[in-house]
């Protein structure tokens, strides 16, 4: 089953046979097709197990390496094994992108001896994936090497060449590639019928790239080339030019290249005028003129967006889509499509932007070869949405394709498989739709039998492939029933398919199920049906039964006799008290529960300060033995040096990533450290090393780049016996105020949170004016992040260069971020922002589980989990100087006092007893039925 993200394309018979039957060819021409594609696949198989060698044992294994080696291979042992690693690797996971990639490049460097290696490995790769340029031109300009080695060239293997050149261009629109294959074309001109095919030719990729702006001009003179060529070649075998009619007709085929090139926004379009001018030998006419002008106006109407292509370097979607944007906008289709495929270049993997193409060219063209083309490619590119399946089976249907051709797309679409079992269920319904549509009803058909068979299937794959509840062949169940009873007028299958239904739990318990059976009955069945299904619904839901007992009285009103109706009510009744009673037993159970794990809360609390308290007596024990005796860790600090008590101490594996020092803000204008007036103008610094030099001067040379620096102030005890590198006889303590010249330096500063100074990250924070409260925020996002990915697992010596080298290998990098704790040593955690959600897919795909600095790495899509809600505060008063604080009267008798402060406020009121309390908790879930339930007795 493939992942997001994997580029898993299968494209195979399907295909092909949908552009068979597209062209009109018979089922035998296809089944003739099918078998010769099967023999190519077999040869194709038996190659690549010779690439790999014989893997049934290791004298198997060693005989296919000497096998290997013995082809010409000039290079060293360690290319030779890469090749083999990559074999295996590409043998055991076929959809390996990158080892495929990487295959290939090895073998590359064998030079020529391996060349049928070569062959295979491309062939085992273009199977499963679309090719980019730079993978096709190799192997075209090899292929076109092997046909000028034949002494003479026989038709059939120009013939394959031509072929491979139809499949390269039919992956993405390459400029590169189609000059090739026009170049490649114009060399076959000496065969028989060879001026014909090339001009086919250059009409394709005329009509592929002429409204490409950047690249359509070069295309446009190659094909003229070839023609010019002509021409000259004419010119020179006959003897009076202007008079021969061939000289005539090919210069005026020349001279229509120019004018239609000269008529369309293209670039450099003021040098092919001038060379249009310079062949004509005078001016071109005012129609062409006034063409060319009107070209020239709408280029400079795209110019904005291809400049804006021009300077971005990453994915380019956001530019794509405003460029998209900005033609839907002038209703251009063929410039419309030329843009989406130069967008699909860079975004494959983007199959929102699939989507958007796919569901267009329904719109716009409905059916057609240049719709199955871009279906088909959609899948091969992001096989993993199921919803490009479902509009290549639909632009299928909509171009008549046979059911042959359909069964085999949707298998290979099966094949794939789906992460969710929603994916699943809305490719059957697609595919279930369609044989619908052409079954002829009612009973009796052929048709109607392969419908009820394809049911059948679907419902038994659904309920193997699905896990849990409710069981997913549910929506199919139901959407079977109602054709049976709607279409075919065949009840009692009808409600045999409910019956299957109402088997899974889920299902028995909701109403909804039951109203949708009785809506059946109600339309299709009898009065007694439905009867017989309300009372059913009322004795089986759980979920929302007062919906199946309110419709069961309205239905006894309408169609039923007083007894009826009566004993409708009586069960009704019955039911509702059940539930009632069930649902005090689990809030009993839930309040039980509650209290337990309160008490259990209480003991640990207990637990907890009696060990405190015991600390707490030995540590005064062992202070009365005397001065020299070793300090606390809280006197000791967590890097051993003495802190005072104002600086509290953190583990070094803790990260704070709110505001850090806040609590020593509040009296930083008090105490007459920071002026009243420069508090808005003030930097909060904590977590500075004890062992700075000059910590002001370090301070200054940090900060200062960011604003202009009016003073520095370390913070710490008065030391009167300190010097001035004591600033202002205060001892450094590891935080500091620094003063800035306006307020939107420290706005400035404060982006710079965290950044090193002296190896440990600096914690900067604003310092609030007297009487502000204090926020506390979390710094960063706790929603999913599609553009960031999360790393762990990283080697603790990796840097952040290092990372973001790792990364720009794969995707387009924006930023980096190593996680580290107080000392700035790194956890081994990361989190990597990135262009686009697709760069972050791959870079998910390329990184994950993979290897880096001897450790395994994990690579995940970032999305923090939800941070626990504040806890109510301990009944347990906080510790500090105020300890005659401390709570010690039991809750029960808090809970008592309450009481009687209530009793005394309201003389005039009885108290409630806990019989009554008790009594009134009893009756809660009938009132609710009772409310939910308004068609019972107001007595009841």
């Amino acid at each position: 089953m493939a992942s997001f993200g994997e580029r898993v394309p299968t494209e195979g018979k399907g295909q092909q046979e949908g552009n068979a039957a597209s062209k009109g060819k018979t089922n035998s021409d296809v089944e003739e097709k099918n078998q010769q594609e099967e023999v190519d696949e077999q040869s194709m198989e038996e190659e690549i197990k010779m690439m790999k060698g014989n893997s049934d044992g290791e004298s198997d294994d060693e005989e296919g390496k000497e096998d290997l080696s013995s082809d010409e291979m000039d290079v060293d042992e360690e290319v030779q094994e890469q090749v083999y690693m990559l074999m295996e690797k590409v043998s055991t996971n076929p959809f390996d992108y990158s080892s495929h990639v990487q295959l290939l490049a090895a073998l590359g460097q064998c030079g020529s001896g391996v060349k049928h290696h070569l062959q295979a490995a491309r062939e085992c790769m273009a199977k499963e994936f679309p090719l980019t340029a730079e993978l096709w031109l190799p192997w075209l300009r090899d292929a076109i090497a092997e046909l000028e080695e034949i002494e003479e060239e026989e038709k059939g293997e120009r013939e394959q060449v031509k072929k491979l050149f139809d499949r390269a261009v039919s992956d993405y629109l390459s400029p590169d590639l189609w000059i090739e294959y026009v170049g490649f074309m114009v060399s076959g001109l000496g065969d028989p019928g060879g001026l014909a095919v090339a001009r086919a030719v250059c009409d394709r990729a005329l009509t592929a790239l002429s409204l490409h702006p950047p690249a359509g001009k070069s295309v446009w003179d190659a094909c003229r080339e070839l023609e010019q060529a002509l021409l000259s070649t004419l010119e020179g075998t006959c003897g009076h030019p202007e008079s021969h009619k061939a000289v005539r007709e090919q210069r005026e085929r020349v001279d229509s290249l120019y004018r239609r090139q000269l008529g369309l926004p293209l670039q450099n379009m003021d040098s092919t005028l001038a060379e249009y001018e310079s062949w004509l030998g005078h001016p071109v006419d005012p129609d062409v003129r006034k063409a060319y002008d009107r070209a020239w106006k709408e280029l400079q109407e795209f110019q904005p967006f291809e400049e804006a292509l021009l300077s971005t370097t990453s994915s380019k979607l956001t530019e794509w889509q405003a460029y998209l944007a900005f033609l839907h906008d002038r209703n251009d289709p063929a410039r419309i499509i030329t843009t989406y495929e130069r967008a699909l270049v860079d975004n494959c993997l983007n199959y929102d932007l699939w989507i958007q193409y796919t569901e267009w060219l329904d719109g716009c063209l409905q059916t057609g070869e240049q719709v199955i083309s871009a279906h088909h490619r959609a899948t091969r590119n992001c096989p993993w949405v199921s919803a490009l399946w479902q509009g290549c089976l639909r632009a299928h249907e909509r171009g008549r394709t046979d059911l042959d051709t359909m069964k085999d797309v949707f298998s290979r679409a099966l094949e794939v498989g789906f992460v969710q079992p929603e994916e699943h269920i809305a490719l059957w319904e697609t595919f279930l739709d369609f044989l619908r549509r052409r079954t002829t009803f009612p009973n009796g058909s052929k048709e109607l039998e392969e419908l009820r068979e394809w049911y059948t299937k679907a419902v038994q794959t659904l309920c193997q492939t699905g896990s849990g509840l409710p069981n997913p062949a549910i929506p199919l169940l139901k959407h079977w029933a109602r054709i049976e009873a709607h279409l075919c007028g065949n009840l009692s299958k009808a409600r045999e398919l409910w019956e299957e239904v109402l088997k899974d739990n889920t299902a028995r318990a909701d109403s909804s199920s039951w109203l949708e059976f009785y809506q059946l009955e109600r339309e299709c069945g009898s009065l007694e049906g439905c009867r017989r299904v309300l009372h059913r619904g009322v004795q089986s839901t759980t979920v929302n039964t007062h919906l199946v007992c309110n419709q069961l009285l309205l239905f006894e009103r309408e169609h039923g006799s007083l007894v009826q109706w009566d004993v409708a009510r009586e069960r009704v009744q019955a039911r509702l008290r059940r539930i009632g009673e069930q649902y005090q037993k689990e809030e009993e159970r839930m309040r039980q529960k509650k209290e337990l794990q309160m008490e259990r809360e209480r003991e640990k609390t207990i637990r907890d300060k009696a060990k405190k308290s015991e600390q707490r007596s030995a540590r005064k024990r062992g202070g009365e033995q005397g001065e020299g005796s070793a300090p606390t860790k809280k006197q000791r600090g967590v890097y051993g040096a003495a802190l005072p008590e104002e600086v509290p101490s953190h583990s070094p594996g803790e990260v704070k990533k709110f505001n850090e020092g806040e609590n020593r803000m509040d009296t930083a204008v008090e105490k007459g450290v920071v002026d009243s007036n420069s508090a808005s103008r003030t930097v909060f610094v904590s977590n500075l090393s004890l062992n700075l030099s000059d910590p002001v001067q370090q301070l200054h040379s940090a900060l200062g780049p960011f604003g202009s620096i009016t003073g520095i102030k370390l913070g710490g005890k008065e030391d009167k016996s300190a010097g001035e590198s004591s600033n202002h006889g205060r001892q450094f303590r590891g935080f500091a105020y620094v003063m800035f010249h306006d307020e939107e330096s420290v706005k400035e500063v404060l982006k710079h949170d965290r950044m090193p100074l002296d190896g440990r990250p600096m914690f900067l924070s604003r310092c609030r004016p007297p009487g502000e409260k204090r926020e506390r925020s979390f710094k960063y996002n706790l929603g999913m992040e599609p553009d960031k990915v999360f790393i762990s697992g990283l080697p603790f010596s990796l840097t952040e260069s290092e990372l973001h080298k790792l990364c720009t290998k794969h995707s387009e990098v924006s930023k980096t971020r190593i996680v580290t704790n107080r000392a700035g040593k790194s956890k081994g955690l990361a989190y990597v922002e990135l262009a686009t959600a697709a760069d972050a897919s791959r870079l998910v795909l390329a990184l994950n589980d993979q290897e880096v600095g001897g450790r395994h790495i994990s690579v995940a899509i970032s999305q923090p989990p939800a941070r626990r809600p504040k806890q109510s505060a301990p009944l347990i008063a906080p510790r500090g100087r105020a300890r005659t604080q401390l709570a010690l009267i039991p809750r029960s008798l808090h809970r008592q006092v309450g009481e009687k402060v209530e009793q005394k406020k309201t003389p005039n009121s009885e108290p409630a007893s806990s019989s009554q309390v008790e009594g009134n908790t009893n009756e809660k879930p009938k009132a609710v039925l009772l409310m939910q339930c308004p068609l019972l007795p107001a007595h009841w």
